[in-house]
């Protein structure tokens, strides 16, 4: 799980072409933070959290084929 900038970086300098995240739901149905927690699977750190729209702006910028026009070739 890609729950955080960090893990997302890593994944993609490790040549991921797919990234799975654990969404998060305030009782009153809003999306709130990207966050898996425990138990883990994989021997992985799954406690490492970001706030769903600063973790999507990310996500946008980083897929964004106008500033990286490389991943347009993938």
């Amino acid at each position: 799980m890609a729950n955080s900038k960090y893990d997302v970086d890593v994944f993609i300098e490790h040549g991921a072409n797919a990234i799975e995240a654990d969404i998060q739901f305030s009782p009153d149905g809003n999306v709130t933070w990207v966050y898996h927690g425990v138990p883990c699977d994989c021997y992985r750190t799954c406690t490492r959290y970001e706030a769903f729209p600063e973790y999507l702006d990310y996500m946008r910028n980083i897929t964004n084929v106008r500033e990286y026009p490389n991943l347009s070739s993938a």
